[in-house]
């Protein structure tokens, strides 16, 4: 405890008052619990911080999951919207031939009776 003391206050010599030695192992005791409380408190921090980030994991994999569902929905979907796409597309172009024939029949119609 002289080491310490003595690396602590250079001025403490082996014979230093009680008053002194007392007063050192005051502020001794004094650093110890300051060591301890910061110590706690990191503690608390680490285990805050442990709770915090396993909350942001599962928002992950919640959010993650979320995007699977879509994306699974979105596989099931698009085919059946491209079908319902083409379907449209394909009356689309029977009417403008069935009207293109009528035109031609009439036409053709017209040049024979001429």
């Amino acid at each position: 405890m002289k080491v310490w003391l003595q690396c602590m206050f250079p001025s403490f010599d082996n014979e230093g008052s009680a008053q002194e030695i007392e007063a050192a192992q005051i502020e001794a005791e004094d650093v110890v619990r300051e060591v301890i409380t910061l110590l706690a408190k990191l503690e608390n921090d680490r285990r805050e911080s442990k709770k915090c980030l396993e909350l942001e994991r599962k928002k992950v994999q919640m959010l993650s999951s979320t995007v699977d569902a879509m994306l699974e929905q979105r596989l099931h979907t698009l085919p059946e919207e491209v079908q319902r796409g083409e379907i449209s597309r394909i009356r689309l172009e029977y009417f403008q031939l069935g009207v293109l024939w009528i035109y031609r029949s009439n036409e053709f119609q017209r040049e024979k009776n001429k």
